[in-house]
């Protein structure tokens, strides 16, 4: 069914408005301490601080949500490609506390056009382009040994696919293996340590970006064909089914994604034609809608990683090897800069935990 025409402007429409603002982590934990603290100690039975946060469903699914949840403090970033052109496995830990960057354990095997997903303490890496060609290999980094292991390899070989992670299973999709862009999808349960095909996107794409909100798996943009396409569509992944979603409004690929209270998709840059972008643009998962914002990036820039802490997006490296990382705050839609990378990269993959 057609939408209205000014149902169709409003997709596209430009703004200034900041979406309302929802309470940050921190905040929203802080009430939940309060709770405790106000009641008094000598309190029992119904009138006890346990069972006024167990009869409130609110108060309990938030402090379940934060004591299943950790806190990101520290930065990861990954392989990519070197000023000098050649592949890395090098790694770099960015602690948020000290606004500092030291070297991590280096990856098993180079990679550039890969991608990366942590579940609990382990970071894993998906694919990518080695110095040779472009594979199906999997390994994880173990936090707390600070050390990599293989892990059992993808069924297909993939470049720049899209990864995320739902409960304890990490969803590859699409990519490109050097002959053919995909629109295959396979499944990696931790649990079971074991790979399954699931359903393919209805459109072939790689170096797209993806964006985790609840069981959906949102897949916006991308190339498909040679051509940057506006495509956009969710994995529900209780029923392993696609959807078709209201389409970007700057069709590229390559952007950096970032997920503010499990509403609001941020997406920053990109490449559109051989041209690098400077564009912000939002989803809003609840209206169904694409907010084009009046807020630029400090410069135009592809091949960003994006990490979100609280309600600030921070943009990592990204084209033409770029070193820094600088901050977006969701609240006062201002860029703050941190410090630089030791080593300027491209194409690689940057993750919280």
């Amino acid at each position: 069914m057609k939408r209205r025409r000014s149902e169709k402007k409003k997709e596209t429409e430009e703004t200034d408005v900041v979406p309302k603002k929802k309470k940050s982590q921190h905040e929203q934990l802080r009430d939940v301490v309060l709770v405790f603290a106000s009641a008094w100690k000598e309190r029992l039975g119904s009138q006890s601080p346990v069972q006024m946060v167990a009869e409130n469903p609110f108060l309990f699914r938030e402090l379940v949500e934060y004591l299943r949840l950790p806190s990101i403090q520290k930065i990861f970033v990954c392989g990519g490609s070197e000023e000098t052109g050649g592949v890395s496995r090098s790694v770099e830990i960015y602690t948020l506390q000290d606004d500092s960057w030291e070297r991590g354990p280096d990856m098993i095997t180079c990679r550039v056009g890969h991608r990366i997903a942590r579940i609990a303490d382990c970071i894993f890496a998906f694919g990518g382009f080695t110095n040779r060609e472009i594979t199906n290999s999997v390994e994880a980094l173990d936090v707390k040994r600070n050390e990599w292991m293989k892990m059992p390899s993808m069924s297909t070989t993939r470049s720049h696919p899209g990864v995320g992670v739902v409960d304890d299973r990490i969803f590859v999709i699409g990519g490109y293996d050097g002959h053919n862009f995909l629109s295959t999808c396979e499944m990696f349960n931790v649990g079971t340590n074991k790979w399954e095909t699931i359903t393919p996107m209805t459109t072939k794409r790689y170096y797209m970006g993806v964006a985790v909100i609840g069981d959906r798996i949102i897949v916006v943009g991308g190339c498909s064909g040679g051509r940057d396409v506006r495509t956009v569509e969710a994995l529900d992944t209780k029923t392993n089914t696609w959807t078709t979603l209201p389409p970007i409004p700057t069709a590229r690929s390559g952007m950096a994604v970032g997920v503010i209270d499990d509403r609001f998709i941020w997406t920053f840059g990109g490449f559109y034609d051989n041209v690098k972008l400077d564009v912000v643009e939002i989803y809003d998962v609840e209206k169904n809608e694409w907010i084009k914002s009046s807020s630029k990036m400090t410069s135009p820039r592809f091949s960003a990683g994006a990490v979100v802490v609280d309600h600030k997006i921070s943009i990592v490296g990204g084209s033409t090897a770029m070193p820094g990382m600088e901050i977006f705050d969701v609240d006062t839609m201002t860029w703050e800069k941190s410090p630089s990378m030791f080593s300027p990269r491209e194409y690689y993959e940057a993750i919280g935990f």
